[in-house]
């Protein structure tokens, strides 16, 4: 292969890198420039620095000579299937990530940065890095892929952004989607083995007021067989301080050994948004439930442990709760004024019974910021990382792809996610090698098409309230493709007809939860009919293989 690169500043001058120089240098009005380049046979990379802030965005343009015929191209589309091109030219596909600000294309929108390219019985892939955004254009008569992104001027700075074009020839189209991963992602190994054994999993919010943990954990011990329960998954959410906190003391930089749960369970703030759950299999009525039966409730380590060891001994997997995405508690208009927060555009934030005041999108750049996440994530490993199989990062989409940090510390605050998630896992794995990270991205969201972006690709899979939507398993297929997707579902009795879909179509893991939320129904609530389904679907999954590989749908 061999590679050009061009970079503008607008509309103006065009400098060109022709594989002579290894490095662009620009003087002028923009400050001074420069972007670092190395090639080899079948990448390219490029690491950009900036010494002032922009006047234009810089737009660079990589041109990947094939060298060779092109009979087609595939597109790994965000909605899950696989698009063939007999005659690829003039169409323009888009991975939506960090700096992105483009008019979308929903048809030709990728599910990951990456293009296939078909050269006989051959396929050439040609990928990105999933770190930034990414524009791609195959040209069949000129033998060319071009990748387009742009640098945004509002992010200031540009200190030392890396960008990495990859190339590889393969044999078939899955040896390029798992090529993608390695070439593009090779400082993100991938999940462990064990993610792709489970066949249920179930969330607990601290139900019945503690009691519906264990009363869950044996109605699974009547379905499942010893032998078979490490592949059953049980999910702690075991701490309710506040939602910056979260037990942590910043100051001190230890956990808290003492807290309680559901302190702000009467608040009239949390009472209003109680209702009922509509019915039908979609997440029409997020809500409360029974808020009544539930009450402040006293906890510490110890009894953490005891809840965990008690699924443990039974033969369960336990992933552990660890952070409500970026949210804070605080002010918006502040935080974001001196720089450690965000400007939400409106997006919902969480409001239940560990968070009903003012809240806020903490600023994932911000060094104070991640910091202190970073530190509750040692401190939590160093609690309960002895027992623990995985943690769970819930409501990634916050930090939504393309959105920018304020003036008073600017950047790309989804990239600073990405980093920060990524940097979460390699704690946990330096812990522990076999502890997962799974974050909450609901890809395929209808209400969330222009926010989610797959922070998953950073970790270790996909764990979201996505209450298995056929759209949300599609939409997850090419992100979570050497990985797994777990569909958290809040009406595990009323939608039970979305968790026997999801098995039978997807081979995803069944889904139970239990809590003051949705259904509030667990296992043991369920009636005779529905534990039967359960019973049924597990056996299902007996039956099939326990590692989930998704299939293709190819459409010309």
């Amino acid at each position: 292969m061999e590679f050009t690169l061009a970079a503008r500043f607008g509309q103006g001058e065009e400098l060109l890198f022709d594989g002579t120089k290894s490095r662009l240098l620009h003087i002028g009005t923009n400050g001074t420039t420069t972007v670092d380049t190395r090639t080899t046979h079948d990448e390219l990379q490029t690491t950009l620095s900036n010494d002032s802030q922009w006047t234009k965005d810089l737009k660079l343009t990589a041109t990947v000579q094939l060298g060779s015929a092109v009979d087609a191209a595939l597109y790994p589309l965000y909605q899950g299937i696989l698009e063939e091109d007999a005659n690829p030219s003039g169409r323009v596909f888009e991975f939506r990530g960090p700096g992105w600000n483009a008019e979308p294309r929903d048809g030709q929108r990728l599910g990951i940065p990456a293009v296939i390219v078909q050269d006989g019985n051959e396929f050439v892939l040609v990928g990105t890095d999933p770190g930034y955004s990414a524009h791609f254009a195959v040209d069949a008569p000129a033998s060319t892929v071009t990748v387009t992104w742009t640098y945004r001027r509002e992010a200031g700075q540009h200190a030392g952004i890396t960008r990495r074009i990859v190339t590889q020839r393969v044999s078939t189209v899955d040896e390029a989607l798992d090529a993608w991963f390695v070439r593009a992602t090779p400082d993100i190994p991938p999940g462990p083995d064990w993610l792709h054994e489970i066949a249920w999993q179930h969330y607990d919010y601290m139900s019945k007021n503690g009691d519906g943990w264990f009363d869950d954990i044996d109605a699974v011990c009547d379905i499942v067989a010893p032998t078979d329960r490490h592949r059953v998954a049980f999910t702690l959410h075991a701490w309710y301080d506040s939602c910056d906190q979260y037990c942590y003391n910043p100051e001190t930089g230890q956990m808290e050994q003492e807290w309680t749960i559901f302190s702000h369970i009467a608040d009239p703030r949390l009472l209003a948004r109680e209702g009922v759950l509509e019915t039908g299999s979609q997440p029409l009525a997020y809500t409360f439930r029974n808020l009544a039966n539930y009450r402040p409730l006293p906890m510490d380590w110890d009894e953490v442990r005891r809840r965990i060891t008690y699924a443990k001994d039974r033969g369960f997997r336990v992933p552990f709760y660890l952070i409500t995405g970026m949210l804070a508690m605080g002010s918006e208009v502040e935080h974001a004024a001196i720089g450690d927060g965000l400007v939400s555009d409106g997006v919902p934030l969480w409001i239940g019974p560990d968070a009903v005041s003012e809240t806020y999108i903490a600023n994932p750049l911000h060094p104070d910021v991640r910091s202190r996440y970073l530190g509750l994530t040692r401190g939590i490993l160093s609690e309960v990382g002895d027992l623990i199989d995985a943690l769970v990062i819930d409501e990634a989409y916050y930090v939504g792809y393309g959105q920018m940090a304020p003036e008073a510390f600017p950047g790309y605050a989804d990239l600073g996610q990405a980093t920060l998630t990524q940097e979460i896992a390699a704690l946990a794995h330096a812990h522990r090698a076999d502890i997962a990270v799974l974050t909450a991205d609901h890809m395929g969201t209808a209400h969330l098409i222009e926010q989610a972006f797959p922070y998953c690709l950073f970790a270790d899979g996909i764990y979201h309230d996505a209450w298995n939507n056929a759209q949300a398993h599609e939409a997850a297929r090419y992100p979570t493709w050497r990985n797994t997707v777990w569909s958290c579902t809040w009406a595990p009795a009323t939608a039970i007809a979305n968790t026997r879909w999801a098995v039978l179509a997807y081979d995803a893991p069944i889904s139970t939860s239990n809590g003051c939320f949705g259904d509030d129904q667990g296992i043991r609530d369920m009636s005779d009919a529905q534990r039967e389904t359960l019973r049924t679907l597990w056996q299902i999954k007996r039956e099939r293989s326990f590692k989930q590989h998704p299939l293709l749908a190819t459409v010309s």
